[in-house]
């Protein structure tokens, strides 16, 4: 009976149990058909979405073939016209749809690690670091367990980058004290919509009108049939002075330049709409110039021909058709002084093309000294162009408004510039300059003696030394600090080597400008 009564007892409790042992796995049963029918659901999007795609191309495959076999001359050569305009005009707007579709979100990670490296700022009022980077220990023992999710969020670096790429390019566990989840706030199709929103798409919608407008007169579709909607109205007004020819080739030739730009932005992750608005910026300014320069060309006598190619050439270099204008109004007003020419241009820095400058341009960067002060934390987000670039030709900078080139102009130098007789020395940059002085014990006394008078107009001379000097007003430099941070490469020394042999990887930095702490440099 007891037995009876035990046996009796235990069923109903196993039973229970059972029962709440077969909920749990029906719960994770559930969840587990349900990511199954997701992923079922995202893989037939996908594959309706290549169908189409493939139908769409089918389509236009033979749009273009029937209007060849079906269709009187006229015709043809209409539709060809109306597909240029139409396509040469969406190109560029097209190149931001897609490339806001497919960005990468992976770019915060790099983004915050460059900042560590940099040392813009002390550890604590920088972002959250990705758990698994060696700079993770440091900023966990900086930040207290108990800091709230929103001190975390706020930080003025995440920020930043939040403004320009949007709140979707932010894993949510950057956002938090704690966690180490990567996944985005937003899934695709809500970054494309959120980023269009950001951005301000209307530049782009702009951009593309004016395209069309330019490409209009370019090629210039005649009316279909002779399709009259006005009647025999005639529009008047036109100015009969116009340059439409060298206009047309004007175009082209700024059409051409902002297909090239936007593709390269397009490669280095840096295509955002204010990209659009200096191409309408570059589109306006050439067809005003063209139209200033024409009297003049007339005047001159020049040939047509002539004219035409000096247009497209404005499109890629509209400053040239400042300079012309200038040197020719020199002769009427000579009492007006004429503008100086720039002293520290961007050009003379290696690796920097025309493309390089018209990006620095759009970033208010007009010549090294503007490179050399501007905002590191800036830069980095605003032209996604390499670090170790970007940092290569600050580091130039910083040298090359201190030292002459001989003439002003870097190819005409020859031996008799400072930047020539640096060079031979292997010292292009200024951290070059720096290292070489402090390597100084290193070298023997004829180095030494050499390296102090490199400079001095006699050699042999009791003048203070040149490139003392130099030495000193670099040492100053806040950006130059953070550059050389950079390049000391702590990163790439093991942590475990650093606490092995008792010493900490940032003593080998060097000190501080004028004796900073940290976080009054990036203030500065």
């Amino acid at each position: 009976m007891s037995s009876g009564t035990l046996d009796g007892g235990r069923e109903p409790a196993e039973a229970s149990g059972g029962g709440r042992s077969r909920k749990r796995p029906s719960g994770l049963l559930r969840l587990r058909q349900r990511a199954e029918s997701d992923r079922d659901s995202g893989r037939f999007w996908q594959a309706l979405g290549r169908t189409l795609k493939l139908v769409l191309l089918l389509l236009l495959i033979v749009a273009a073939l029937v209007p060849t076999t079906l269709l009187d001359r006229p015709t043809q050569v209409f539709l060809l016209k109306v597909f240029l305009v139409l396509f040469l005009s969406v190109l560029p707007g097209w190149l931001y749809l897609q490339f806001i579709a497919i960005k990468g979100t992976g770019l915060y990670d790099e983004y915050v690690l460059n900042l560590y490296r940099l040392k813009i700022d002390d550890v604590a009022n920088l972002p959250k670091p990705p758990p698994s980077s060696r700079y993770w220990p440091k900023w966990d023992a900086e930040v207290r367990q108990d800091a709230p999710d929103e001190l975390v969020a706020r930080n003025i670096y995440l920020k930043k980058f939040e403004a320009v790429y949007g709140r979707s390019a932010i894993p949510e566990s950057r956002r938090k004290r704690h966690g180490d989840d990567d996944r985005r706030p937003v899934e695709r199709r809500g970054r494309i919509v959120e980023q269009i929103q950001a951005d301000a798409f209307s530049p782009v919608l702009v951009t593309t009108i004016l395209l069309c407008i330019g490409w209009l007169v370019v090629v210039q579709p005649d009316l279909y049939r002779g399709l009259r909607p006005l009647g025999d109205l005639v529009l008047s007004g036109f100015p009969q002075q116009m340059p439409v020819d060298p206009l047309r080739y004007g175009f082209i030739g700024s059409y051409v330049f902002i297909l090239q730009g936007l593709v390269r932005r397009y490669f280095q992750a840096d295509l955002k709409t204010h990209a659009y608005v200096s191409a309408m910026a570059r589109v306006i300014l050439v067809a005003a110039l063209v139209t200033a320069i024409h009297p003049l060309w007339s005047m001159w006598g020049l040939a047509t021909n002539t004219e035409l190619a000096f247009a497209f050439f404005l499109g890629f270099f509209p400053e040239l058709g400042l300079r012309v204008i200038q040197q020719a109004l020199l002769g009427v007003l000579r009492r007006a002084r004429p503008a100086r020419e720039e002293r520290y241009p961007l050009r003379q820095l290696d690796g920097i093309n025309i493309w390089t400058q018209a990006r620095f341009l759009e970033e208010g960067i007009e010549d090294m000294q503007n490179l050399s002060t501007a905002n590191l934390v800036d830069l980095m987000l605003h032209t996604r162009m390499p670090i170790n670039r970007l940092l290569d030709w600050i580091d130039q900078a910083f040298l090359y408004v201190r030292v002459n080139d001989g003439n002003g102009h870097r190819d005409d130098a020859g031996d008799g510039g400072d930047r020539a007789k640096l060079r031979r020395y292997g010292i292009r940059t200024a951290t070059d300059l720096l290292d070489a002085f402090e390597a100084r014990s290193r070298f023997d006394r004829d180095f030494t003696q050499g390296l102090l008078r490199l400079l001095n107009d006699q050699p042999a001379d009791k003048q203070p030394s040149v490139t003392e000097g130099l030495r000193r007003t670099l040492d100053s430099e806040v950006n130059l600090w953070h550059v050389r941070q950079w390049k000391q490469r702590p990163w790439l020394t093991s942590p475990r080597d650093d606490v092995s042999q008792g010493r900490d990887s940032s003593a080998d930095a060097p000190p501080r400008p004028g004796g900073q702490q940290p976080g009054e440099a990036s203030a500065a």
